[in-house]
């Protein structure tokens, strides 16, 4: 196939990295990134809409529905500042319109894109496929919610979804546990999966590991979903007393003072350390200290923590919860039940002995993620999903 222009694409992520939670869709950043690196024109646009529980007076100052563009790393952004409202609905109806303005100041500043790269349906696709409409362009909607596994929905947001799924383009989806949950909105269309992206230029393996006793390592937000509590307890059921194996924990949320306390419960504080919200560095030095990372989710429509911890060579336990069981196997890790103690404090019990045999599969775990996951496999991926939306040939 010849080789053709790269396109233009405009951008709309659900939730993407503010001033505010630097952290919050990197992912999507990163990705978006990626392309710009190799010649893809892009742009985002992104209605920033913050809880009221956070209003005080330096955040409305910040936040007061005022729009404002930057070019961050390299990317067209134009954004509006502003709250959510309460309820639910207003909430959509307020996401959807302010994206369909930042969408017209942005066509007015660089002209019409090829298409639209909407990031979750809720409430990036539900926008994508109003701007679409009125703008008469096609898009490409990446599924990653986990509202669909949770079926949380009302039925009036099932309307609007499987609206804007059908509509769509083309649908991706970041795992082939995601499809299961995704098909009964989308009919007979297909589905394809293009999995998140790790930075493994900046995940690397440590220069020395951890030879200091036996240290597990999770991050994560801390709500109930991530399931923290079972692994505290099944940490107490494993290593209580045995002070050469500890537990790091990073991030933070509503839980962070309960699991604190559960630790004191458990008589396993000494061996807990809650290292509170980290940034991408942070959490690559949190990896780096670890022999082993874990994550009990119960439901996870990906991994990014996992395929990050993964990159720079640690072996995971993780649960049967969705995304992981596309790439955890018995060669980098353990898939566990949900909420299982008994089998995960074994199975932690089971890492700690098999230590040595885990760290010498370090540089073979790393070059796995980096086969599936690495920015040049995911770049080719989306590029060829935009061709075949726009009929062209190879993009490069």
């Amino acid at each position: 196939m010849q080789n053709l222009a790269l396109p233009h694409v405009l951008f709309i992520p659900s939730w993407y990295p503010t001033s505010h939670n630097d952290l919050r869709g990197i992912f999507f950043q990163q990705e978006i990134s990626a392309l710009h690196e190799v010649g893809v024109h892009v742009g985002v646009i992104y209605p920033d809409l913050r809880r009221w529980r956070e209003l005080n007076a330096g955040a409305l100052k910040a936040n007061h529905f005022q729009c404002t563009y930057e070019v961050e790393r390299g990317i067209p952004t134009f954004r509006i500042h502003a709250w959510n409202p309460l309820g639910r609905r207003l909430r959509v109806w307020l996401w959807t319109r302010l994206a369909s303005k930042l969408a017209q100041k942005y066509i007015a500043e660089f002209g019409k894109p090829d298409l639209i790269h909407a990031y979750s349906t809720l409430w990036a696709g539900i926008a994508a496929e109003r701007i679409s409409q009125a703008h008469h362009l096609p898009y490409i909607l990446s599924e990653h919610s986990s509202s669909f596994a949770r079926h949380i929905m009302a039925t009036w947001e099932r309307t609007m979804v499987k609206s804007s799924l059908r509509n769509a383009s083309r649908i991706t989806a970041v795992s082939s546990s995601l499809i299961k949950y995704l098909k009964p909105y989308v009919g007979n269309r297909p589905i394809h999966i293009i999995p998140n992206m790790v930075d493994t230029e900046f995940f690397t393996p440590p220069q020395s590991p951890n030879t200091r006793g036996f240290r597990f390592v999770s991050i994560a937000m801390l709500n109930a979903n991530k399931g923290i509590d079972v692994l505290l307890r099944a940490f107490a059921m494993a290593f209580k007393g045995k002070n050469a194996v500890t537990l790091e924990i990073g991030g933070t949320g509503a839980e962070l003072q309960p699991l604190k306390q559960l630790t004191r419960d458990l008589g396993i504080a000494p061996q807990v350390t809650f290292l509170g919200a980290l940034n991408r560095e942070q959490v690559r030095e949190a990896l780096w200290h670890a022999n082993a990372f874990v994550l009990p989710s119960y439901v996870e429509t990906f991994g990014i923590a996992i395929i990050e911890a993964m990159a720079t060579g640690l072996p995971v336990i993780v649960t049967r919860c969705g995304g992981p069981e596309d790439f955890v196997t018995p060669e980098v890790g353990f898939l566990v039940p949900p909420g299982d103690v008994k089998t995960l404090a074994e199975t932690l019990s089971t890492m700690v002995i098999r230590q040595s045999q885990f760290a010498h599969r370090a540089f073979k775990i790393r070059a796995l993620i980096k086969q599936r996951f690495g920015k040049d496999v995911i770049v080719k991926q989306l590029l060829e999903s935009y061709s075949t939306i726009l009929g062209q040939g190879k993009l490069l």
